[in-house]
């Protein structure tokens, strides 16, 4: 498996310069929620607290989990090749996941459920890097119906979470219009 990690060429706020298609997220279920204020469908909402806000109501987090928690994400037939993560935390480095796999749930051919699984690595964010400007880029995973999302290494571990999620199908992303920060190959 290979991990590209790609960020815009332009300002770290900018989105990169292409059509990048979301995927629209219908449900999720997680390994954990802190409580109703931080449940698992704040991950996709949109929105994002500032650096050092809480994040009440608007970031999943977890009941005291690292490495082992997780979140799934269901949503209509679609094609992902990448995603942005927004680690969640308030005001320090104690609550940020570092190494994600990815466990898209797929039809074959024949009809029967699979599973592709891919890995990403995260950036820390902290108060001078938005880990949000980061695209991360993998292997196309072709008809996806769902993702399961689970912490494999932390930086920190507290009440771990997500500020945000997106899946994207980025294939008419020019290379060109990313800059390559890293490449790690497991």
């Amino acid at each position: 498996t290979e991990l590209y990690v790609h960020t815009p060429c332009a300002s770290p706020s900018s989105p990169p310069q292409c059509n990048l298609l979301e995927a629209t997220i219908t449900s999720c279920t997680a390994s954990s929620e802190y409580s109703d204020q931080w449940s698992c469908d704040k991950a996709y909402d949109g929105k994002r607290p500032a650096w050092g806000e809480p994040g009440t109501d608007i970031t999943w987090a977890t009941r005291g989990e690292g490495v082992g928690s997780w979140i799934e994400l269901a949503f209509g037939k679609f094609s992902p090749d990448a995603m942005r993560f927004s680690n969640r935390q308030f005001d320090s480095s104690a609550e940020s996941n570092k190494g994600l796999q990815l466990n898209f749930t797929f039809l074959s051919q024949s009809g029967v459920a699979s599973i592709a699984t891919r890995q990403v690595e995260l950036i820390e964010r902290t108060a001078d890097v938005d880990d949000w400007t980061y695209l991360h880029r993998f292997e196309p995973v072709a008809g996806a119906t769902s993702v399961r999302i689970t912490v494999l290494s932390v930086y920190a571990k507290v009440n771990n979470g997500a500020s945000e999620i997106a899946l994207y199908d980025s294939r008419d992303c020019e290379l060109s219009s990313f800059e390559l920060s890293s490449f790690v190959s497991t």
